[in-house]
């Protein structure tokens, strides 16, 4: 059975029958044995290395601010005894669950904040020192939680370097231009290999995992790619050949807790607002439809008279909420917002909370009984979970 993992680390040859016609632009030379050797196309050298070189660009773009962070983990396990007959007489001390565990993180301000995923700082141990950030250079400094949201699986942290040296700061870039097949690097510290960098592509967009919706309310619109990525890794960069970050790796497809072809990261454009959110308010200020919602199915794109399935069914409306001053029934199917599309129920998802509680947007939908309409909706901020 496949399993889902986050990326946190705790304590015949080939052609031998072909037959082939050579290239006649190819040109020839003889080796030190006396052999007839054809070489490669030279006109081909050129763009090879200039493919090498955006390579080799964008990791000493964004390397140095790729951090490694070791955390004192000290969690409860199991309950005071307050669930059994007996525990309910004679009530056990908590046990705690203690131990050390890395991730990575992308220092993205000047003034130390780094990114990095929940799940790598979720547990610390209490007081000063429990996390502390490792450098490229190897200089180390404690850093201090800033604020996390387990539904994004986002966390805040911060350094203050004493010696006053400039830190270096990664660019983050956008997702909006990314397209499946695109070369992307991840870089991280994976299984103990501190500063890694591994190559592959983007493989699929928008990927839902189910990683962060255990209560209904995470955000799970994942970037997938086939560069590597390990235990250690959480937290680290998913980079374009341009240098610039478009997603913070998290999670790990597996049947045996290492790598198989696919991880999984958070979009840089959802991370960015989670991110501004904690540090301005020390929680993500979510806005909110006040709707649930779910795929549509084709039996009711017929019935209001659509073509495709792109789209997101309302399910239910909260009383007093955005979508229902905005005029929003059970039934009725979203199908962009500010224009963008919205195919599916994560996709609808980020789209609003990339927006704050108070932002105005433009929602277009289609009612039942067929009719279309654009509407706008005020969003408010997502109830406290």
């Amino acid at each position: 059975m496949r399993r889902l993992l986050l990326c946190l680390l705790i304590a015949l040859p080939l052609g031998g029958c072909s037959s082939r016609t050579e290239d006649p632009s190819a040109t020839t030379e003889r080796s030190p044995n006396g052999r007839t050797e054809v070489a490669a196309d030279m006109k081909d050298i050129p763009t090879a290395l200039a493919l090498n070189r955006a390579f080799v660009q964008a990791a000493k773009a964004v390397a140095p601010a790729v951090v490694s962070i070791t955390v004192q983990i000290d969690r409860p396990v199991g309950n005071k005894g307050s669930d059994d007959f007996l525990g309910q007489f004679f009530p056990q001390p908590e046990r705690r669950q203690r131990g050390i565990g890395t991730g990575s993180g992308v220092i993205f301000r000047a003034e130390g904040y780094i990114l990095t995923n929940n799940h790598v700082v979720e547990g610390a141990a209490p007081g000063d020192g429990s996390i502390r950030v490792t450098l490229t250079d190897n200089h180390q400094y404690p850093a201090k939680l800033v604020g996390s949201d387990p539904s994004t699986d986002l966390a805040v942290i911060q350094i203050q370097p004493v010696d006053g040296r400039p830190l270096p700061v990664a660019t983050l870039g956008s997702t909006d231009q990314l397209e499946v097949g695109e070369w992307v690097l991840a870089i991280g510290n994976p299984l103990g290999l501190t500063n890694t960098i591994t190559a592959g592509i983007v493989s699929a967009l928008g990927r839902n995992i189910n990683l962060n919706n255990q209560d209904g309310f995470g955000i799970d619109n994942f970037i997938q790619t086939d560069a590597a990525i390990n235990p250690g890794n959480s937290g680290g960069a998913l980079v374009r050949l341009n240098g610039h970050v478009v997603g913070i790796n998290a999670a790990i497809a597996s049947q045996t807790g290492g790598y198989m072809g696919y991880g999984f990261a958070i979009p840089i454009e959802l991370a960015g607002i989670v991110a501004d959110d904690l540090i301005r308010f020390g929680r993500f200020r979510r806005g909110t439809l006040g709707v649930t919602i779910g795929p549509l199915d084709e039996a009711r794109a017929t019935a209001l008279g659509m073509t495709s399935l792109d789209g997101v069914l309302v399910q239910s409306v909260t009383t007093g909420g955005a979508g229902e001053q905005a005029g929003l029934r059970p039934g009725d199917v979203i199908t962009t917002v500010d224009g963008k599309p919205t195919p599916t129920t994560s996709a609808l998802q980020v789209a609003i909370a990339t927006h704050r509680p108070g932002d105005e947007v433009t929602l277009a939908i289609r009612h039942v009984g067929g009719r279309a309409e654009t509407v706008r909706a005020t969003l408010k901020e997502a109830a406290k979970r």
